[in-house]
């Protein structure tokens, strides 16, 4: 299975898209939050995020991702400090919360064993449009450094900094895997091959 990382086209698109726009292209729901109206885009339509659903559901305490990394513009040593790569098997705990759990890839030595990340808009877009949200999105990712190939596997400690009841880690099961990237300039830059194992 093959995942490319963003779509410049589509944040182009939402960068001049119409409120008609926003529910027929981007799926967006209007949301009032405090006593404004909003449009939240659809987890599957956010330009900085792309979203892989596997045949069927894994429990991911019980398998890994095989990742194959492709950087279109060459040298994965050559990418700088400060762009970061997350991917990982993605959960929906509530209507607007979601996690991915996984590897955050980094160019540079791993300073955190694990890591809680918001994923925010690209740190490079100054301004949204101000009608546009987006659902709540973190990440529990382990760091590791940019390289073509990267196993991962999940244990109970990463699995404890999600905010649930302990009895549920180990149940915990999806069929979709999310990767986000941190700058608009790499979107579409990526190219990653999946595939998941048992344990």
């Amino acid at each position: 299975m093959s995942l490319e990382v963003g779509n410049l086209e589509k944040l182009e698109q939402l960068m001049r898209s119409s409120v008609i726009d926003l529910v027929r292209k981007f799926n967006a729901k209007k949301v009032v939050i405090g006593n404004q109206e909003f449009y939240r885009l659809d987890i599957n339509h956010i330009p900085w995020m792309s979203i892989l659903k596997l045949d069927e559901e894994t429990n991911i305490l019980n398998s890994k991702l095989l990742i194959n990394v492709h950087f279109k513009d060459g040298d994965l040593t050559r990418i700088p400090i400060g762009v970061e790569l997350v991917i990982g098997y993605l959960l929906q705990l509530k209507e607007n919360l979601y996690y991915v759990i996984g590897v955050v890839l980094v160019n540079r030595k791993p300073m955190f064993k694990y890591r809680k990340i918001k994923l925010d808009i690209p740190l490079d877009i100054q301004i949204m449009p101000k009608y546009v949200t987006y659902p709540e999105i973190y990440a529990i990712v382990k760091e590791e450094k940019f390289r073509s190939q990267i196993v991962l596997e999940i244990d109970v400690e990463q699995l404890k900094l999600i905010d649930i009841d302990y009895n549920r880690i180990e149940n915990l099961k999806t069929n979709t895997i999310a990767s986000h990237i941190n700058f608009t300039s790499f979107l579409n830059k990526f190219k990653l091959n999946i595939r998941v194992e048992s344990i």
